[in-house]
């Protein structure tokens, strides 16, 4: 079994966490996607919905995740 450096740990909770905050559409559309390898059009007959709208919450969950993912930058107050 390969170790995880405290690194890529952190990173894997950091992506949990953010999968939570996700809409319950964007999250289960990421991890079916991402995760489980189903297309948009697979996903879409799982969920009840329009493969276009698997594809626009896979689009808003990307662009969320990257949101909440991305290096904070730290200001100096001087």
């Amino acid at each position: 079994m390969p170790i995880l450096s405290t690194e890529t740990w952190d990173d894997s909770i950091d992506l949990r966490n953010s999968l939570q905050r996700l809409s319950r559409r964007q999250r289960d559309a990421v991890i079916l996607h991402y995760y489980l390898g189903f297309t948009a059009a697979e996903i879409g007959e799982m969920l009840g919905c329009a493969e276009g709208s698997i594809r626009s919450h896979l689009h808003r969950g990307r662009a969320a995740l990257d949101q909440m993912l991305a290096p904070q930058e730290k200001f100096d107050e001087q």
